[in-house]
């Protein structure tokens, strides 16, 4: 299974983006930015919310999420799909962190 990080690297080789790599095309409007501090700061505002602690959070997304609260930028690492199942829990939408 593919990682962000290896999705963007293979569309900087192939000289596409994302998107077209994903989709077969381009967006048709430009695509909003969320970052990856933006997703795990909105993580911590869902577990304070829920009053839940990261090993709840991990159980109800089936991420495990404690190395990722401390170092944002490695949600990289992580295939697409689980990077999806993070972005719903937190209502944002994950082709939105694809564009960083």
């Amino acid at each position: 299974v593919i990682s962000v990080g290896d999705l963007s690297r293979l569309a900087g080789i192939l000289q596409v983006s994302v998107f077209y790599l994903l989709f077969g095309e381009e967006p048709s409007s430009p695509v909003r930015t969320v970052s990856y501090s933006e997703i795990v700061r909105r993580i911590g505002e869902a577990m304070a919310a829920k009053r839940m602690s990261v090993d709840e959070m991990s159980d109800a997304v089936g991420v495990e999420l404690a190395d990722y609260m401390e170092n944002p930028d490695r949600l990289s690492e992580l295939p697409i799909f689980e990077l999806r199942w993070i972005c719903r829990e937190v209502g944002v939408d994950w082709v939105e962190a694809l564009a960083v």
